[in-house]
């Protein structure tokens, strides 16, 4: 359960993180984020707010509109093949499309000088939408759909120091919502109990597990620091700045509700115990500890009684991960009617450690446990006469099949076992990320100004660690745009950007807490941005 509703959580939020973009602004998107060192609007409000300084003594609005299309990468599967030429063929396995989707993020900034040295500036904009899912019933067997969406005000003050540079400061809010819509087991699996392998070469699908967890990160805040250098010497052609955004946690808290089948709980922890007993018997009181081996004991040899009722969790949960803080350097030199812009982008990946899932865990009662140990008493009774003579093991076997449907009947007991297994933690051992971005403008005459970009940013995921439930991968993103001056108050900008991700596999890593194994390549993945602003002095 752990890597089904951790990893997915992990890998979708480090997808709609929205690390890959500076802002959502206009010249953000036509320069591909490389207008850190030099604003040519409000939306210094957003990237730089130091760059408020030296916009001029005009009160100044930016507002743009941004229109996503996320295009789902294709899964081209190995697995199959390879368990086919081992002399089991994974049915299960197969190729899938990531879904497609499609959104707006909306942006809006404002910058009002108060005299020459001191400065306001408000933004709003969304910062923290995506949607991740995939098509089929193999993919979905591990999600569906995951949809997150947030937005932040933030509020700038920067002061310009002399005629050369200038500080800044900007404190913002962010509220984020999260809703993880289903996860689903219903594909195809030949280990399942009583699925003998029919004559045409299929199975018959079975329902094993679906999970919702609906969710918000409340109110956060976290702070802006920076400073932009605009030398006299050099004719005030050339700029340097600093912008340092901080950390700050989400704590999504909300309901979660999971079911699943007896089978598939009790198949989850057999795999989980062989590959590392103590991420199980860790979360148990030590006097559950041999009841649960004593099940697991009797499942290896008698599955079929454990398909015959399921277990629910429906009650809180939160899940905490940290957003981590990022350094940017940027450069801008103009010549004639040239400008050319980097930017140099280091987020401290390293830092977010991992994702911790608490459920509340249910009491139990002095009889429940009761209950408990009776059924345990019968099961290792069970166990010890499997091997004696077939009288006394047919008997045992009848006497154990009624402990554990007697045990499994206890709602409440099913739900402490599956509270106690939800609750896990998630080791990402994510690495810091690199990104680059160029931008040039050529500002072809006193109305008309055109824009290119490009950017390129390295994966925090180690390719060691990519599975079908964390994947990510290095993007590169080119982009175009245009700024067209109405008149001297007003301007139009549209923008168009192209982001897409390089091809990565999945090697030698296995999916498979419950009935999904993987290994394939990923591929085709993009996202294609088009932006429509505009930009007004008072």
């Amino acid at each position: 359960m752990k890597k089904i509703l951790l990893s997915c959580i992990a890998s979708s939020f480090l997808l709609a993180s929205n690390y890959r973009i500076v802002n959502l602004s206009s010249d953000a998107i036509a320069l591909s984020g490389a207008n850190l060192a030099k604003s040519y609007g409000a939306d210094a409000a957003v990237i730089n707010p130091a760059n408020m300084a030296f916009l001029g003594q005009d009160a100044q609005l930016d507002l743009s509109l941004n229109y996503y299309h996320i295009h789902g990468s294709k899964y081209t599967d190995e697995y199959r093949q390879e368990s086919k030429a081992q002399g089991k063929e994974y049915l299960n396995a197969k190729d899938g499309r990531g879904s497609n989707f499609n959104f707006g993020m909306p942006e809006l900034s404002f910058v009002l000088p108060l005299n020459e040295e001191h400065y306001l500036g408000f933004a709003a904009y969304t910062d923290f939408d995506a949607v991740y899912g995939w098509e089929g019933n193999y993919a979905q067997s591990l999600v569906k759909k995951l949809d997150m969406r947030g937005g932040t005000l933030a509020l700038s003050y920067a002061y310009k120091v002399t005629d050369e540079y200038s500080l800044a400061f900007s404190l913002f809010a962010n509220h984020t919502k999260l809703k993880f819509y289903n996860t689903k087991d219903n594909a195809l699996n030949q280990d399942y109990p009583n699925n003998p392998k029919p004559n045409n070469g299929t199975y018959t699908p079975h329902w094993v597990y679906d999970a919702s967890f609906k969710a918000n990160n409340n109110i956060k805040f976290g702070f802006k620091t920076a400073l932009t250098y605009v030398p006299n010497y050099l004719d005030n052609k050339f700029r340097f700045s600093l912008v340092y955004k901080s950390a700050y946690n989400n704590d999504f808290e909300g309901d979660l509700n999971v079911r699943i089948l007896t089978w598939g709980m009790f198949d989850f922890v057999k795999n989980t115990m062989a590959a590392n007993p103590s991420l199980v018997t860790s979360k148990l009181p030590q006097a559950l500890v041999p009841i649960l081996q004593a099940a697991l004991q009797y499942f290896q040899t008698n599955p079929e009684d454990f398909l015959k009722n399921y277990m629910t969790y429906n009650g809180n949960a939160n899940i905490n991960l940290l957003y981590p803080a990022s350094l940017n350097v940027g450069f801008a030199y103009e010549y004639d009617k040239h400008d050319f812009l980097l930017n140099l982008g280091y987020t401290f990946w390293s830092k977010f450690n991992g994702i911790n899932l608490n459920a509340q865990v249910p009491e139990l009662s002095a009889e429940d446990m009761k209950k408990i140990v009776t059924a345990s008493q019968t099961l290792a009774a069970a166990n010890a006469a499997a091997n004696g003579a077939a009288a006394a093991a047919s008997g045992a076997a009848s006497g154990a099949s009624q402990a554990i449907q007697a045990l499994l009947a206890d709602e409440k007991i099913k739900s402490y076992l599956l509270a106690t297994m939800l609750n896990q933690n998630l080791d990402t051992k994510w690495k810091d990320t690199l990104l680059i971005s160029l931008g040039y403008r050529y500002k072809y005459n006193d109305d008309l100004a055109l824009m290119f970009g490009f950017q390129t940013e390295n994966t925090p995921i180690s390719r060691r660690d990519v599975t079908f439930l964390s994947k990510d991968s290095r993007v590169f993103m080119y982009s175009l745009g245009a700024d067209y001056k109405y008149n001297k108050n007003l301007s139009f900008q549209s923008a168009l950007a192209y982001q897409a991700y390089a091809d990565i596999g999945l090697e030698n890593n296995a999916v498979d807490d419950i009935l999904i194994k993987a290994k394939g390549q990923f591929k085709d993945q993009y996202n294609i941005i088009f932006n429509m602003g505009l930009k007004y002095k008072f």
